[in-house]
């Protein structure tokens, strides 16, 4: 009998030591373990931790080509008294002091990070600049890598904001955003549930509300340059502007994008119809995009559609080519109609309709 309490203990002790969280009471503290390689990645530990790389890349420290590895749930315990400042914040926030004078050029992480499927919960952030757990990411000449973090709750608030990342710069390589979460309010000019601009994104989903005020909307991405696939939303996405998506808010670049292997069950809608752009568009999937440089592959909304402009779509806002959107389905009572197939509840339910967006393959 003995024996069995022994064993009893450590298993909870054990379902103890794994629930486990670090909860950030403002402090900073440098990590210690690992070498910053793809092979042996410094270890964040706990919150200060964390908050020590914000610190360091605020400095004007990129951490270039360094590899982070989170390895503990985080609580980063936000309010206005003790907001977030991003990893990659233009205006640097020390021991609570605003820098008077941004920086003159961008401030920008150009490390990879994994998250190790952690959680970080309750982060708060309410800044001007790109906003998210990080603000800016830098791409390399290598691909960038941020990869399974967890936003469990929070609320984020920027110019462009994003639940993982407000912002992605740079024309050279890639900076990969993969298999993150988010949960947090997302509010911003320009808002996603992942990212607020940019950034090739995959294996993604986001559940927290996306709210744009004058600029583009979307439950992963506001806009995008690369791709995005076997993603999805459930979250509401809103925008002030004219301009949302389910998955992609738009696409205003000369660069080709491709949306792939997606699905919205948000409701998706916009309060403007006028841009003096002209880049107006609400759809399930994606609200506008250049003609001739988006492909849609596999995707459905059955998310309601509510546009206040013409451009309005069951899967696409902004009309393209017909040849760029293949099987590509929408529910016939979202409230929108154009490209794409609208089908009804029962039919998008069957074993059939699976088969046809998984090609019939296994």
């Amino acid at each position: 009998m003995k024996k069995i309490y022994i064993i009893i203990a450590l298993v909870l002790l054990g379902n103890l030591a794994m629930a486990q969280t670090s909860v950030w009471h403002g402090g900073r503290e440098l990590w210690t373990r690992g070498e910053g390689t793809k092979e042996s990645p410094y270890l964040i530990e706990n919150a200060d931790q964390l908050a020590m790389l914000s610190y360091v890349v605020n400095k004007g420290y990129p951490m270039l080509g360094r590899h982070f590895k989170l390895t503990t749930d985080i609580d980063l315990n936000g309010s206005e008294d003790q907001p977030w400042t991003p990893i990659g914040s233009r205006k640097y926030f020390e021991d609570g002091c605003e820098r008077s004078v941004e920086y003159v050029h961008e401030i920008e992480f150009k490390g990879n990070f994994d998250g190790d499927g952690h959680a970080i919960s309750n982060i708060y952030v309410d800044i001007q600049d790109p906003a998210g757990l990080f603000g800016c990411v830098g791409i390399t000449a290598d691909t960038t890598f941020i990869q399974n973090i967890r936003i469990v709750s929070g609320y984020i608030n920027g110019g462009v904001s994003g639940g993982i990342v407000g912002r992605i710069l740079g024309s050279y390589g890639r900076a990969i955003v993969s298999d993150c979460y988010n949960a947090a309010e997302i509010h911003g000019q320009g808002a996603g549930g992942i990212t607020g601009q940019l950034g090739w994104i995959e294996r993604c989903y986001n559940t927290g509300k996306v709210y744009a005020t004058t600029g583009w909307a979307g439950g992963i991405t506001a806009s995008s340059s690369g791709w995005v696939r076997q993603c999805y939303n459930t979250g509401e996405v809103y925008s002030e502007g004219p301009t949302a998506g389910g998955i992609v808010g738009g696409n205003s670049t000369s660069s080709k994008f491709t949306i792939e292997n997606c699905y919205n069950t948000g409701s998706v809608s916009t309060l403007s119809a006028e841009a003096s752009n002209d880049m107006v568009g609400c759809g399930g999937i994606v609200g506008f995009a250049i003609p001739t440089k988006i492909t849609l592959h596999n995707c459905y909304n059955v998310g309601s559609v509510n546009g206040a402009s013409d451009h309005t779509g069951g899967v696409v806002g902004y009309e393209i080519e017909p040849d760029s959107v293949k099987n590509c389905y929408y529910l016939n009572t979202c409230g929108a109609q154009g490209l794409g197939i609208a089908m009804d509840e029962d039919a998008m339910r069957l074993p059939e309709f699976v088969a046809t967006l998984n090609d019939n393959t296994d």
